[in-house]
């Protein structure tokens, strides 16, 4: 829906509100620190096929020389980029984006149960 270019009416409407909520989600800080050295991080990785295990880290630190397996890790800053890893590394499954985007979220600080006011607080 976010790359329909020919929407219009409510279509238009719900998909300019969706690239609102994607532009604050990509904006938000992570909440977590880098796996290596615990400063804040900044990325999250996925090994290919995994959609909800990702780890958090820095600019600086680099997980392929701390010992990630060659050339397997997805490096995800964006909404677009999780997208992405699950419709290339994942098999496109409507289950794996459920769960990378939970699982980016909760790095990002939405708590694990998300009710109307924690939503609205996340996406203020």
């Amino acid at each position: 829906m976010l790359g329909k270019t020919d929407a219009s009416g409510g279509l238009a409407a719900l998909r300019a509100d969706l690239q609102r909520l994607v532009k604050k989600f990509d904006a938000k800080p992570l909440a977590k620190s880098c796996a290596h050295c615990h400063k804040p991080a900044t990325l999250v990785s996925a090994y290919w096929g995994n959609d909800e295990a990702l780890y958090p880290w820095c600019d600086t630190c680099d997980p392929y020389t701390l010992g990630a397996l060659d050339g397997k890790l997805a490096r995800l800053r964006t909404f677009k980029d999780a997208i992405d890893h699950v419709e290339f590394r994942c098999g496109a499954k409507k289950a794996s984006y459920d769960r990378i985007v939970r699982a980016f979220a909760e790095a990002k600080g939405l708590p694990g149960r998300v009710g109307e006011a924690a939503a609205k607080k996340f996406f203020a």
